[in-house]
């Protein structure tokens, strides 16, 4: 996991600053920005947590921005979880999907 996160850290890809569109401007500038970024659709979080990419704060921003939401924490997992529990992830996607 350290070796991800230094590729990453040392990686030579500069993301370019970009200028809003008046339209983009327009509407980022309203009252309803935070209504515009609302996940309004059921959502499935999934949180390794011994993850040292993002922080356990970062789960009040996830819930803020997808109210109905179920939360599946795992103590033994990190941010590559998809790779450490993929039976029990693969489950609970079930189980997700047909209540």
């Amino acid at each position: 996991m350290a070796a991800m996160l230094k590729w990453y850290q040392a990686s030579p890809i500069i993301v370019p600053e970009t200028t809003l569109s008046t339209e983009m401007q327009d509407w980022a500038g309203t009252d309803n920005l935070a209504d515009n970024l609302i996940v309004h659709a059921p959502t499935l979080i999934f949180w390794g947590l011994e993850d040292s990419v993002f922080m356990p704060s970062s789960l009040d921003q996830l819930f803020t921005i997808a109210p109905d939401h179920v939360v599946h924490s795992f103590v033994d997992a990190s941010h590559a979880i998809i790779h450490e529990k993929p039976l029990e992830l693969a489950l609970a996607i079930r189980s997700f999907l047909n209540p």
